[in-house]
């Protein structure tokens, strides 16, 4: 299990981070998915375990939205968006340069999406999942996986063009 949660804790925060905008929410939603998910799937087969840990975390992004919009209501709150750039090290300095603004760009396109687009776009292409785990991690159909990622897809493609490197 310890070895499980390691190799998918760095996608797991990337994806609370980028569906909350804050370092340290989403290193707790990350925290939180991944007691719960250890307290309530530790005896489920291992093959089950990666969509199911994605469902949890989707559970607690979606919380988390929802408790957001609470507080809003009662009060409106500022927030800064924080993205960590990937590690550009290696290359000229301009090539570094360049590919660091490519994740930032991506980044932000990938913030712009729709929740359900944003996460068929991580778990299907970054995290590599089925087709069949993507929909259970999601709760959702295949076929509506399908359609989120062609669409999300599409909109990084048009917004991001030729700068992509």
């Amino acid at each position: 299990m310890d070895r499980f949660l390691q190799g998918v804790q760095i996608s797991a925060y990337r994806m609370a981070q980028l569906a909350c905008g804050q370092r340290e929410e989403a290193l707790d939603l990350v925290q939180d998915a991944m007691l719960r998910f250890a307290t309530r799937y530790s005896d489920k087969p291992q093959e089950q375990w990666k969509p199911l840990f994605y469902r949890t975390l989707n559970t607690r992004i979606v919380d988390w939205h929802r408790r957001q919009k609470v507080r809003s209501i009662v009060q409106w709150f500022g927030y800064t968006q924080e993205f960590e750039v990937a590690d550009t090290s290696g290359g000229s300095p301009e090539r570094q340069h360049q590919q660091g603004q490519a994740v930032q760009q991506l980044d932000s396109v990938l913030k712009s999406l729709p929740e359900k687009q944003r996460q068929a776009i991580m778990l299907r292409v970054w995290e590599e999942l089925s087709t069949a785990d993507t929909a259970v991690a999601m709760g959702c159909s295949p076929s509506s996986v399908k359609t989120h990622l062609a669409r999300g897809l599409k909109t990084v493609r048009l917004q991001l063009g030729g700068h992509w490197p």
